[in-house]
Protein backbone atom coordinates (compact mmCIF):
# COMPACT_ATOMS: atom_id res chain seq x y z
CA UNK A 1 0.00 0.00 0.00
CA UNK A 2 1.33 3.40 -1.25
CA UNK A 3 2.03 5.71 1.83
CA UNK A 4 0.04 8.34 3.08
CA UNK A 5 1.09 12.03 1.47
CA UNK A 6 -1.29 14.07 3.39
CA UNK A 7 1.14 15.79 6.03
CA UNK A 8 -1.66 17.03 8.32
CA UNK A 9 -2.20 13.08 9.29
CA UNK A 10 -0.73 12.39 12.01
CA UNK A 11 2.22 9.34 11.48
CA UNK A 12 0.29 7.47 14.07
CA UNK A 13 -2.67 7.00 12.13
CA UNK A 14 -0.80 6.34 8.92
CA UNK A 15 -1.24 2.45 7.64
CA UNK A 16 2.61 1.81 6.88
CA UNK A 17 2.27 -1.98 6.54
CA UNK A 18 0.63 -2.66 10.05
CA UNK A 19 -1.40 -5.96 10.48
CA UNK A 20 -5.16 -6.16 9.88
CA UNK A 21 -6.73 -6.71 13.35
CA UNK A 22 -9.79 -8.56 12.87
CA UNK A 23 -11.14 -9.50 16.44
CA UNK A 24 -12.49 -6.74 17.88
CA UNK A 25 -12.70 -6.42 22.05
CA UNK A 26 -15.86 -5.63 24.43
CA UNK A 27 -15.38 -2.14 25.64
CA UNK A 28 -13.44 -0.80 22.66
CA UNK A 29 -15.14 2.37 20.98
CA UNK A 30 -16.06 3.12 17.72
CA UNK A 31 -15.95 6.47 15.94
CA UNK A 32 -18.29 8.42 13.53
CA UNK A 33 -17.77 10.92 12.06
CA UNK A 34 -21.71 12.75 10.91
CA UNK A 35 -23.91 15.73 10.90
CA UNK A 36 -25.15 16.90 14.72
CA UNK A 37 -28.80 16.15 13.61
CA UNK A 38 -28.03 12.31 12.98
CA UNK A 39 -27.20 11.98 16.78
CA UNK A 40 -30.00 13.15 17.70
CA UNK A 41 -32.39 11.27 14.75
CA UNK A 42 -30.64 8.74 13.12
CA UNK A 43 -33.28 6.95 11.61
CA UNK A 44 -34.24 8.79 8.08
CA UNK A 45 -30.50 9.74 6.85
CA UNK A 46 -28.75 6.47 7.21
CA UNK A 47 -26.89 4.91 4.86
CA UNK A 48 -26.87 0.91 4.89
CA UNK A 49 -24.61 -0.07 2.32
CA UNK A 50 -21.22 0.30 4.43
CA UNK A 51 -20.72 2.89 7.30
CA UNK A 52 -17.30 4.03 8.12
CA UNK A 53 -16.02 4.21 11.57
CA UNK A 54 -12.80 4.53 13.38
CA UNK A 55 -11.51 2.05 15.93
CA UNK A 56 -9.91 3.06 19.36
CA UNK A 57 -8.08 -0.08 19.79
CA UNK A 58 -7.73 -1.75 23.42
CA UNK A 59 -5.06 -1.34 25.79
CA UNK A 60 -2.43 0.99 23.13
CA UNK A 61 -4.99 3.38 21.73
CA UNK A 62 -5.10 3.38 17.54
CA UNK A 63 -7.36 6.01 17.32
CA UNK A 64 -8.73 9.31 19.50
CA UNK A 65 -12.37 10.65 18.91
CA UNK A 66 -11.51 14.01 17.20
CA UNK A 67 -8.89 11.67 14.36
CA UNK A 68 -12.03 10.60 12.23
CA UNK A 69 -12.47 14.01 11.58
CA UNK A 70 -9.47 14.47 9.21
CA UNK A 71 -10.15 14.47 5.46
CA UNK A 72 -8.12 11.53 3.92
CA UNK A 73 -9.27 12.37 0.09
CA UNK A 74 -6.80 13.56 -1.45
CA UNK A 75 -8.92 16.00 -3.84
CA UNK A 76 -10.50 17.62 -0.51
CA UNK A 77 -9.20 21.07 -0.34
CA UNK A 78 -9.76 21.04 3.45
CA UNK A 79 -7.85 19.38 6.30
CA UNK A 80 -10.39 18.54 8.73
CA UNK A 81 -14.81 18.35 8.77
CA UNK A 82 -15.82 21.46 11.14
CA UNK A 83 -19.26 20.73 10.20
CA UNK A 84 -19.13 16.95 11.77
CA UNK A 85 -19.58 15.69 15.15
CA UNK A 86 -18.37 12.69 16.72
CA UNK A 87 -20.55 9.80 17.80
CA UNK A 88 -18.65 7.04 19.85
CA UNK A 89 -20.61 3.79 20.11
CA UNK A 90 -19.08 0.96 22.73
CA UNK A 91 -18.95 -2.26 21.78
CA UNK A 92 -20.74 -4.26 24.25
CA UNK A 93 -20.66 -7.44 22.97
CA UNK A 94 -19.69 -10.07 20.49
CA UNK A 95 -19.15 -13.41 18.98
CA UNK A 96 -17.38 -15.91 20.42
CA UNK A 97 -14.55 -15.33 17.73
CA UNK A 98 -14.43 -11.44 19.14
CA UNK A 99 -16.14 -10.41 15.93
CA UNK A 100 -19.54 -8.41 15.31
CA UNK A 101 -21.76 -10.71 13.05
CA UNK A 102 -25.18 -10.11 12.91
CA UNK A 103 -27.72 -12.70 10.53
CA UNK A 104 -31.45 -12.07 9.46
CA UNK A 105 -33.40 -13.02 7.93
CA UNK A 106 -36.94 -12.79 5.51
CA UNK A 107 -39.63 -15.27 4.46
CA UNK A 108 -40.51 -13.43 0.20
CA UNK A 109 -42.57 -15.25 -0.97
CA UNK A 110 -41.54 -18.74 -0.13
CA UNK A 111 -37.92 -18.22 -0.14
CA UNK A 112 -35.72 -17.29 2.91
CA UNK A 113 -33.59 -14.13 2.05
CA UNK A 114 -30.89 -13.82 4.36
CA UNK A 115 -28.48 -10.92 5.69
CA UNK A 116 -25.52 -10.52 7.61
CA UNK A 117 -24.40 -7.33 8.97
CA UNK A 118 -20.11 -7.20 10.47
CA UNK A 119 -17.83 -5.29 11.76
CA UNK A 120 -14.86 -5.31 9.95
CA UNK A 121 -10.86 -3.55 10.22
CA UNK A 122 -10.04 -2.00 6.73
CA UNK A 123 -7.24 -0.13 7.20
CA UNK A 124 -6.47 3.12 4.73
CA UNK A 125 -3.52 4.51 3.72
CA UNK A 126 -3.79 7.80 5.99
CA UNK A 127 -6.12 6.22 8.96
CA UNK A 128 -5.07 2.54 9.55
CA UNK A 129 -8.13 2.79 12.54
CA UNK A 130 -10.41 2.57 9.65
CA UNK A 131 -13.22 -0.19 9.95
CA UNK A 132 -16.67 -0.69 8.63
CA UNK A 133 -20.43 -2.42 9.31
CA UNK A 134 -20.55 -3.75 5.88
CA UNK A 135 -24.11 -6.12 4.95
CA UNK A 136 -24.33 -8.81 2.25
CA UNK A 137 -27.31 -10.43 0.98
CA UNK A 138 -27.56 -14.08 0.15
CA UNK A 139 -23.59 -14.20 0.23
CA UNK A 140 -23.16 -10.86 -2.27
CA UNK A 141 -21.57 -7.64 -0.87
CA UNK A 142 -24.05 -4.88 -0.60
CA UNK A 143 -22.76 -1.74 -2.25
CA UNK A 144 -24.00 1.49 -3.52
CA UNK A 145 -24.03 0.44 -7.13
CA UNK A 146 -25.97 -2.70 -6.51
CA UNK A 147 -27.97 -1.30 -3.74
CA UNK A 148 -31.70 -1.26 -5.44
CA UNK A 149 -30.88 -5.03 -6.84
CA UNK A 150 -29.90 -6.44 -3.45
CA UNK A 151 -31.39 -4.89 -0.41
CA UNK A 152 -33.48 -2.72 -2.22
CA UNK A 153 -35.94 -5.65 -3.04
CA UNK A 154 -36.25 -6.81 0.62
CA UNK A 155 -38.45 -4.26 2.52
CA UNK A 156 -38.25 -6.35 5.94
CA UNK A 157 -34.53 -6.97 5.85
CA UNK A 158 -33.47 -3.28 4.95
CA UNK A 159 -36.00 -1.81 7.53
CA UNK A 160 -34.67 -4.24 10.56
CA UNK A 161 -31.27 -3.51 8.83
CA UNK A 162 -31.33 0.67 9.11
CA UNK A 163 -33.35 0.53 12.49
CA UNK A 164 -30.26 -1.61 13.92
CA UNK A 165 -27.87 0.68 12.65
CA UNK A 166 -29.69 3.59 13.57
CA UNK A 167 -30.08 2.30 16.92
CA UNK A 168 -26.28 1.53 17.19
CA UNK A 169 -25.90 5.45 17.27
CA UNK A 170 -28.87 6.17 18.81
CA UNK A 171 -28.01 4.21 21.85
CA UNK A 172 -24.22 4.76 21.28
CA UNK A 173 -23.51 1.23 21.54
CA UNK A 174 -23.07 -1.98 19.54
CA UNK A 175 -24.28 -5.59 20.45
CA UNK A 176 -23.97 -9.24 19.23
CA UNK A 177 -26.27 -10.56 21.26
CA UNK A 178 -29.27 -7.40 21.41
CA UNK A 179 -30.82 -6.92 18.25
CA UNK A 180 -32.25 -3.47 18.30
CA UNK A 181 -34.31 -4.48 15.20
CA UNK A 182 -36.51 -6.86 17.69
CA UNK A 183 -37.01 -4.73 20.56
Amino acid sequence: MPSCELGYIPERLHENDKPIISTFTVGEELYYRCKPEVIEDPYKTQSIAELSHNRSGTGQSISLPNDVLYSIKVDEDFETYVDKVVCTLVIRDLTPDNRYDKWFEQDKNGRVVCANIQLIHVPETCMYPHCVFRIWLDGVLVTMDNYKTTLGKVNEIRNRLRFEIASMIYNKEVSQAISFSDI
